[in-house]
């Protein structure tokens, strides 16, 4: 399958009829460094996936700036829960770099959806492992030290050093820019 559903999964299987409506359904949309996707309040209408880049999701809290996301190529974007369940978003999400996305409406979705049970079958899987991240993300921050978030942090997202502030890495694991410069100093 040559087009953005293999990018999505290569594992779904080819069906041309999909592909077509699929394809008939997204649009390509590529967005500058530091220009903002949603805003706290805004509505998620849209579903995308990044091709090129890297946006961060945030909030601001007691007037610090905390980074809760971090969202490259080849993974989902949006405010996840105000996206499904249809209310403002309390994030904001960012473009970290120049980026390139697919865009597909939450309409269109799930009419794909409804008329295709394989690419059902993907949403569902897809929903359970953006659930799956944020469990994770959850017990870090409640049961994990920060150096023990800063390990696995390096474990699993060593690229984003080279690409996101360390501002936004500390707000990430929950740390002061400080304790973080502590940490990797004492690596």
């Amino acid at each position: 399958m040559h087009s953005i559903l293999s990018f999505l999964n290569p594992d779904l299987p080819e069906d041309k009829i999909l592909l077509e409506d699929f394809n008939s359904k997204i649009q390509f949309k590529s967005f500058q460094k530091g220009r903002l996707l949603y805003r706290p309040g805004s509505r998620c209408n849209h579903l995308y996936f990044v091709q090129k880049g890297l946006v961060r999701a945030s909030y601001f809290k007691k007037g610090k700036d905390v980074s809760c996301h971090f969202t490259k190529e080849g993974q989902v974007c949006t405010a996840i829960d105000a996206f499904f369940q249809r209310t403002p978003t309390q994030y904001q999400l960012e473009f970290l770099e120049d980026s390139d996305l697919v865009e597909i409406s939450y309409s269109d979705l799930h009419e794909l959806f409804e008329r295709y049970p394989k690419f059902n079958n993907y949403g569902r899987e897809l929903m359970i492992q953006e659930y799956g991240i944020l469990v994770e993300r959850l017990n870090h921050l409640q049961f994990y030290t920060a150096k023990e978030r800063y390990a696995f942090f390096m474990e699993e997202h060593r690229d984003l050093f080279q690409r996101v502030s360390l501002g936004h890495i500390a707000s990430y694991l929950g740390i002061s820019q400080e304790t973080l410069s502590r940490i990797r100093n004492n690596q």
